[in-house]
């Protein structure tokens, strides 16, 4: 496990600004602590990625099933005007 010590490790490897990371922290639960005795951020590489995937799962829309037209309704028959 990788540990990123401090914001500017943190947000240079999430690649998103300090006010997003301490906001997605409050809001959405992004895995970091803040280490109360010298104020420090830390947090790891395993669990940001695998928070990152696990909102992505949550955030994805429900896939819809694809169903083809039925070809017969959609197919025109008969002669075509030929000028």
């Amino acid at each position: 496990m990788s540990v990123l010590i401090g914001m500017k490790e943190i947000c240079q490897y999430r690649r998103r600004s300090e006010s997003t990371i301490l906001n997605w922290i409050r809001q959405r639960g992004f895995p970091a602590k803040q280490d109360k005795k010298n104020a420090t951020w830390e947090s790891h590489t395993e669990l940001i990625d695998k928070w990152d995937f696990d909102r992505f799962e949550k955030e994805k829309p429900e896939s819809k099933e694809v169903t083809r037209p039925d070809i017969k309704k959609t197919v025109r028959r008969g002669k075509r005007n030929k000028k």
